[in-house]
C-alpha cells in the first residue's frame, strides 16, 4: 500500500510537471511573437518552442530555439534566452512558484533574421 502512494504521488507530480511545462511553453511563445514584433519583424508567427524540461523542473536558465513561419509561408527558428527572474528551490518549485521570466533574442540572431528577409 505504501509504495502504491508513492507511485501515485509521483504520477501527480510528473503530471503536474508537465501540465506547468506546457503552460510556460505556450506562454514563451505569445512573449517570443510580441518581442518579435516590437523589433519589425511583424510578418512572423511563432509557431512553436524547443524548451528544456530542465527549465521547468529544475530552474535553470536555458538558451533554446523558436520555430518561426512567415506570411509567405517560409520557415525557420531563432534561438532565444530564457532567464528565470524568481529563485525557487528545484523539483519543488514547480509545484509553489509563479514562473516569472525574461525572454531576450540575441542581436546576432536579429542581425541573422534580418538578413534572411
Amino acid at each position: 500500500m505504501k509504495s502504491f502512494v508513492i507511485v501515485f504521488l509521483i504520477g501527480l507530480y510528473l503530471m503536474i510537471g508537465n501540465f506547468v511545462h506546457s503552460n510556460v511553453e505556450d506562454s514563451l511563445i505569445k512573449e517570443s511573437e510580441i518581442l518579435l514584433k516590437e523589433n519589425g519583424f511583424k510578418d512572423l508567427k511563432v509557431v512553436g518552442i524547443n524548451l528544456p524540461y530542465t527549465f521547468t523542473f529544475l530552474f535553470e536558465d536555458v538558451e533554446t530555439n523558436i520555430f518561426y513561419q512567415t506570411d509567405d509561408g517560409n520557415s525557420g527558428s531563432l534561438e532565444v534566452e530564457v532567464k528565470h527572474i524568481s529563485n525557487s528551490v528545484p523539483l519543488i518549485g514547480i509545484l509553489f512558484s509563479d514562473y516569472k521570466y525574461i525572454v531576450s533574442i540575441p542581436q546576432i540572431g536579429l542581425l541573422n533574421l534580418m538578413n534572411q528577409n
